[in-house]
């Protein structure tokens, strides 16, 4: 039972000074996960190299100044490395036949319906980030919107709303924890 408060300490949002990042830097966790996301875009090997050489530089001064452990930085670059390539298929099977048959329509083409899909997890970042939801509840939220993609993949596959809501995913994050 001595475990149960190191248990409840790793879970409770610490969101805008203060870490509750145990073992894996969360720090880390988001600066690779937007590499991830810039290379995996972007696809110019120069460009790649540069962007992880500053990634790994920005690791060394926090370890340098003495905000992390140095496997702390490693890990969470690592572990969302390995996440990252094991999801990379889903995303490559899915891109391969829809840009050939994506479609783009005209905002004046768009129902009240559509407007409303795509405004809910805007708005719901919104309020987050200017703290209408309370702040402790950052990571409770964000755990909700990695719910609703999991579920949208399931469900759908990777199509432009669940990028919608990845990119609104990824907003909220910032806002949160920087």
């Amino acid at each position: 039972t001595e475990w149960i408060p190191w248990l409840v300490e790793g879970f409770t949002p610490q969101v805008n000074g203060g870490c509750n990042d145990l073992i894996i830097s969360g720090h880390a966790t988001v600066t690779s996960t937007l590499a991830c996301v810039v290379t995996s875009v972007v696809g110019k090997p120069l460009f790649t190299a540069a962007l992880w050489m500053f990634v790994a530089m920005d690791y060394m001064v926090e370890v340098y100044e003495g905000f992390h452990y140095s496997v702390d930085m490693w890990l969470g670059a690592v572990m969302v490395n390995f996440i990252w390539r094991v999801l990379a298929p889903l995303e490559e099977n899915q891109s391969s036949a829809v840009v050939t048959t994506r479609k783009f329509y005209p905002l004046q083409e768009a129902t009240l319906s559509d407007v409303i899909r795509y405004l809910l997890p805007a708005s719901g970042t919104y309020l987050q980030v200017v703290e209408i939801i309370p702040r402790g509840l950052g990571n409770y939220t964000i755990l909700f919107y990695v719910a609703v993609v999991v579920f949208q993949l399931a469900k759908f596959g990777f199509q432009q709303y669940t990028q919608h809501i990845l990119f609104c995913l990824l907003y909220m994050a910032l806002g949160v924890y920087l």
